[in-house]
């Protein structure tokens, strides 16, 4: 495991682990979906963008780039919309 002695990194560390997980999983159901490209482009774009920075923060302790996160998560949800409609 990631061995922080900050708790809220190894708290960023443990989500973007399991967003990541998800999402990896998700990606293997796309191509049965209606527009695969869009739904798998969204989901690896908030994917990285998310995972990335939450990982970024947990391992370097820096915070300049969870300003990404949000912008990955409005990314993974539309893919999640994408994946249903």
């Amino acid at each position: 495991g990631l061995k922080v002695d900050d708790p809220q990194r190894k708290v960023a560390f443990e989500n973007a682990n399991r967003y990541h997980l998800i999402h990896s999983a998700v990606l293997l159901a796309c191509p049965s979906q209606k527009r695969p490209m869009v739904t798998g482009s969204l989901l690896v774009v908030g994917t990285l963008l998310f995972s990335g920075s939450c990982y970024a923060y947990a391992l370097t302790g820096d915070r300049e780039m969870g300003k990404l996160a949000p912008v990955g998560g409005v990314c993974m949800m539309a893919g999640w919309v994408s994946f249903v409609v």
